[in-house]
């Protein structure tokens, strides 16, 4: 038997910032009447209860799965003039997870990429130097200290230089971003890293920083994890005999 979605329920879904407390309200009414509950608002559930709502909604999923998801209007060049509307197409990047909220800063930063692994420690300290003096004068409120962000970053490299990974580039980078655009490492909650070799000699990098939502997770229903692998849970103490003895 086909569930049906409560039409209230549906067009908030659809909206472009749902109420997502009127939508868990929705959802307890929903279960309520079609399975002959008198569970409790939202807030007030037990665990046992918002448990058995969720597994009735799991079980249900393909009859309402369509209205869990919105679409938004992106474009996605197919061709580009040059390589610098190309690299500033990729570092304008949507990001499909976390909120498009403002300010959201694209910012180049007209320094050649450098390697952590590689580059020696004076020349780090340079780098490291150089990055604090690009943004000395930053205007107020063009920082994230203290907020959780979204990062995107675009390395562009001559092609005629040596070959060089995204990590450590990234690594090196993020060094010198710490305490100047964001606190620290830890308050990125989703890193991009892009590499593109062009022609050319100019070497640069891009910067996409905007705040974050992921740690919000008001539109989830139950914040207990609900799944099952299919494949083997690993457990690093049952390979450290091995590591041992090598």
């Amino acid at each position: 038997m086909t569930l049906h979605i409560p039409t209230n329920l549906a067009v908030e879904l659809q909206k472009e910032s749902p109420d997502y407390e009127f939508v868990k309200n929705e959802i307890v009414s929903w279960f309520n009447k079609s399975n002959g509950q008198v569970f409790p608002p939202y807030d007030q559930l037990s665990d046992d209860q918002r448990y058995d709502i969720v597994v009735w909604l799991s079980k249900n999923y393909a009859d309402f799965a369509e209205f869990l998801f919105t679409k938004k209007p992106t474009l996605h060049p197919q061709f580009h003039i040059t390589m610098s509307k190309k690299i500033s197409t990729i570092a304008q990047h949507h990001c499909p997870f976390c909120t498009d909220t403002f300010p959201m800063s694209t910012i180049p930063i007209v320094l050649p990429p450098h390697s952590y692994q590689s580059t020696n420690a004076k020349l780090k300290r340079a780098f490291l130097k150089a990055i604090l003096y690009r943004f000395q004068e930053m205007p107020p409120g063009s920082h994230y200290l203290g907020k959780k962000v979204c990062l995107h970053v675009v390395f562009v490299m001559a092609k005629s230089r040596k070959d060089k990974d995204v990590d450590n580039m990234a690594k090196l980078l993020l060094d010198g971003l710490k305490d100047v655009l964001f606190s620290d490492d830890k308050e990125i909650v989703h890193l991009s890293v892009v590499k593109i070799q062009q022609q050319d000699p100019e070497e640069y990098i891009y910067v996409n920083i905007r705040e974050s939502n992921l740690p919000n997770n008001e539109n989830v229903f139950s914040e207990k994890l609900h799944h099952s692998f299919a494949v083997p849970v690993l457990d690093l103490k049952d390979f450290l005999e091995d590591v041992d003895n090598r």
